[in-house]
């Protein structure tokens, strides 16, 4: 191709950075995150660390993806003028995406259908991001590039982002950031297409070749176009490959967790967040005269984190809602802030707009393109009190964090332990699981009755087979056969297959009694080879089922 045209040209900025060399590559080219890759894989191998510490997570979710939603918000709400020009979205759109959570607050299906439009949806919306970010570092550096260059670049994120999603249904939801629910019946989970999983690695070499071809081909068009090798549009490119398609072939070739530290939704999430920060606080402080990028962040870290919380306290069991935490509220409340979120993006972030193309790609001030009123009639005691409270939210996270990682491991008394759970439950983060590692350690501790007393209050919040399992091994042993069959029934009318259920119903049919009848041993045998059937070789089903045997051999 030719060099870059005078229109091109023209067209560029006089600098490809927002503001400065380093900064954009270090942030807005997610230099950083590149840069970590080497480190962090080491560092999973050498020590076999595979997962970010939930500290680290909470803290990283508080300071830069929470507030990478907050930028959104205060893009919309804060002045009148924005508003007004996207009523349709900050009015309509946003009515009826609350009025689904509401709903879905009360139905799994419908929370199940939310949850999994995230998860599949979420690849896309990085690489939409990286996608503008591409064209606009080009065209800032005035590389002369036509329409079927552009399409190939685009198809070329299309075939990346469906490898990503092919990836997220094969695993599940653990490529995407969200919080985990409680793998129980009546729960909502991902819904997963069968064919791409049973399919995954024709699907993902048909999509690999034809992201190569594509990416490779919109490069040779390059040749002479004034694009560098060594440039902000070559990370960009990169960026993209590391979000998207290395992750899932690499989880395809490292099976065992070597990649996970690396390639973890959490840390690529946070890479896509600070990135998005990155240019709102840039165009905040060229469209606002009185807008500057501290200010702006400091609204965003305020707005991102009422968004994040506020739902989740007021849904709670304690107040409006019937779903726990871990049960599906935060993963929830997660995916509908983060749905919301690529709505409004997908409608403010066009280049085609001439107020965010006057920014973005010439760096001009464009504060007198709008009306800079903040305060419509509402008045000021309404963006006070809003303010108020998104403040007061972030305190929630961080007192959970300190109650579940520093109270509770130091706890002195079980008294010490229930208030912290009761401080929890206010907070609107009472959990199943929570209860549940309570209870375990009490078992572990030889302290049945608190043992107890802790699978209660966990059925209490959420009945599932796991905790009437433990329940039922707790009478186990201490010796109350008819509560714990009780309980073990009351674990498998939730799920037949519920193998610790299984596995205890059985040994208090057929070994804990000393003459079980023969309805019994039956009964227990059924259930055990049920257990094998479910998890081949499992120790404790294949020892139990020989000493059934050995007894049904003798004369």
């Amino acid at each position: 191709m030719a060099a870059a045209s005078p229109e091109a040209r023209n067209s560029a900025s006089a600098s490809p950075w927002l503001y400065g060399r380093s900064i954009d590559l270090l942030i807005g080219c997610c230099g950083i995150y590149t840069l970590s890759l080497p480190f962090l894989l080491t560092l999973s191998i050498g020590t076999g660390i595979q997962s970010w510490s939930i500290g680290l997570t909470v803290v990283l979710g508080i300071t830069i993806n929470a507030p990478h939603y907050g930028a959104t918000l205060v893009r919309l709400y804060e002045r009148e003028h924005d508003r007004r020009k996207y009523v349709f979205f900050t009015l309509y759109v946003t009515l009826a995406v609350a009025a689904l959570f509401v709903i879905a607050t009360h139905n799994i299906w419908l929370a199940s259908a939310l949850i999994t439009a995230y998860v599949t949806w979420s690849p896309w919306h990085f690489s939409a991001q990286n996608y503008g970010l591409l064209l606009m570092f080009m065209r800032r550096e005035g590389v002369d590039f036509d329409d079927t260059t552009k399409r190939l670049f685009y198809a070329s994120f299309i075939f990346a982002t469906a490898m990503s999603i092919e990836g997220v249904q094969a695993a599940s939801s653990e490529l995407v950031f969200a919080p985990a629910t409680f793998p129980a019946p009546g729960t909502p989970q991902v819904f997963q297409l069968a064919f791409l999983q049973e399919y995954a690695v024709p699907i993902l070499w048909t999509l690999g070749v034809l992201y190569a071809g594509s990416l490779g081909a919109a490069l040779v068009r390059l040749r002479g176009s004034g694009f560098r090798l060594v440039g902000p549009a070559t990370l960009m490119i990169l960026t993209q490959a590391f979000f998207s398609s290395v992750p899932v072939v690499a989880g395809r070739i490292y099976t065992n967790g070597e990649i996970n530290l690396a390639f973890a939704p959490v840390w690529i999430s946070m890479a896509h967040s600070a990135q998005y920060l990155w240019v709102s606080a840039y165009f905040a402080k060229r469209s606002d005269a009185q807008q500057g990028s501290a200010r702006f962040l400091g609204k965003s870290f305020l707005a991102g984190s009422g968004i994040t919380i506020l739902p989740a306290l007021l849904f709670a069991p304690a107040i409006l809602g019937n779903t726990p935490w871990d049960a599906g509220l935060a993963g929830l409340v997660f995916s509908m802030v983060n749905l919301h979120h690529f709505i409004m993006d997908g409608a403010i972030w066009k280049l085609r707009d001439g107020r965010v193309s006057n920014i973005l790609l010439r760096s001009a001030d464009a504060s007198s393109e709008s009306n800079p009123k903040r305060s419509g009639s509402t008045g000021k005691w309404v963006p006070k009190i809003i303010w108020s409270a998104c403040a007061l939210s972030v305190l929630v996270p961080v007192l959970h964090l300190y109650e579940t990682e520093v109270h509770m491991p130091n706890a002195r008394s079980s008294d010490d332990i229930n208030n912290a759970l009761e401080r929890i439950r206010w907070l609107g983060r009472e959990s199943i699981s929570l209860h549940n590692y309570v209870g375990a350690e009490y078992s572990k501790l030889q302290q049945p009755g608190l043992a107890i007393e802790q699978f209660e209050s966990s059925i209490e919040v959420f009945p599932t087979p796991d905790a009437y399992a433990a329940l039922g091994n707790e009478y186990r042993r201490t010796g109350v056969p008819q509560k714990a069959r009780d309980a073990y029934s009351k674990a498998l009318a939730i799920d037949a297959d519920a193998a610790m259920a299984l596995l205890g119903y059985s040994a208090s049919l057929a070994i804990d009694e000393p003459h079980p009848t023969e309805a019994d041993r039956s009964k227990a045998s059924q259930m055990l080879k049920r257990v094998l059937e479910i998890y081949p070789g499992q120790s404790d089903a294949t020892q139990m089922l020989r000493q059934l045997r050995r007894h049904d051999a003798k004369p």
